[in-house]
């Protein structure tokens, strides 16, 4: 139950192995070790099943790392002084665990098992690339950062934002209620969302893992969140039961690739691409264009 991080990888030329052809060092970054619940000194701190990290940019050039504690039903920051791990404190949902879906400040917001983070960048931590961009694009133009979650056992995805001097949480894609619907906002439908990155203009990707989906969440001119699906087919719930998404193996158009519950996402600015964990394929997925290929 720790939070570790891997140091630069170097190439070991002189390599007689496959295994020693990389190096590099793995620290432990906060964390005792054992389950628990508990904030303080880093070393000291205790977490229970961390499911993600996430670099998050503050004012002033301040960051902390955001981790997301999966049963402990919080997001927890650790605060790093050159790449070490000082302090652990609780920064969004309850300080003693408990489960729930609310919205408001962080401190009074309530989540069930968040699995997933990602955060926007603020101007100042910018690629070149992005940074002149008219302000056409969506990304991002406040000094902090804002934070995406995905609320894995509430069925929704989340943002966190910064309004009046106050973190706010606020539900931007479904309702507490599982089930496989695009939509706009509330009316979207998920099942265990994941993994969650920021795309190209502001785009959210999310793995849909129950659903073996890849959504997207597109920002509207109105200021809401319309989900779509990327990758994936819905079958209709019978007896009243909710929508569900089909599993299987397939690469090919988007429209006929198949997944079998994606767990983790990350997109690749310099080739465009999105890769995903597909978890019970035990393989590596690439998402290009309009092509879902398999990469391992």
């Amino acid at each position: 139950m720790q939070v570790r991080r891997v140091t630069a990888l170097s190439l070991n030329e002189d390599a007689e192995s496959v295994q020693e052809l990389v190096q590099g060092e793995v620290l432990t970054v906060a964390g005792s070790g054992s389950k628990g619940f508990s904030d303080g000194p880093a070393r000291f701190a205790t977490f229970c099943y961390p499911h993600d990290v996430e670099m998050h940019y503050l004012n002033e050039g301040a960051a902390a790392l955001l981790t997301a504690d999966f049963d402990n039903n919080c997001l927890r920051r650790v605060f790093l002084v050159e790449g070490v791990g000082e302090h652990v404190s609780c920064w969004a949902g309850s300080n003693i665990g408990t489960a729930g879906l609310k919205d408001g400040r962080v401190q009074d917001a309530l989540f069930n098992h968040p699995g997933g983070l990602a955060t926007s960048l603020p101007p100042t931590h910018l690629p070149l690339s992005l940074a002149s961009t008219t302000s056409s694009t969506r990304i991002a133009t406040s000094n902090n950062a804002d934070v995406f979650v995905a609320d894995t056992y509430n069925h929704c995805v989340r943002m966190i934002s910064h309004h009046n001097g106050h973190w706010l949480v606020k539900t931007i894609a479904g309702n507490g209620e599982k089930g496989f619907r695009d939509a706009v906002g509330e009316g979207a439908r998920f099942n265990c969302p994941t993994g969650i990155v920021l795309g190209p203009f502001g785009d959210v990707f999310v793995a849909d893992f129950s659903n073996h989906a890849i959504r997207m969440l597109r920002k509207e001119s109105s200021g809401s969140w319309r989900v779509s699906t990327l990758v994936g087919k819905v079958a209709k719930g019978v007896d009243g039961a909710p929508d569900f998404g089909v599993c299987g193996y397939v690469d090919g158009t988007l429209d006929q690739g198949r997944l079998n519950r994606p767990h983790g996402v990350t997109y690749d600015a310099d080739f465009d691409t999105i890769y995903v964990a597909d978890c019970m394929n035990n393989r590596v997925r690439t998402i290009k264009g309009n092509y879902l290929s398999t990469l391992i």
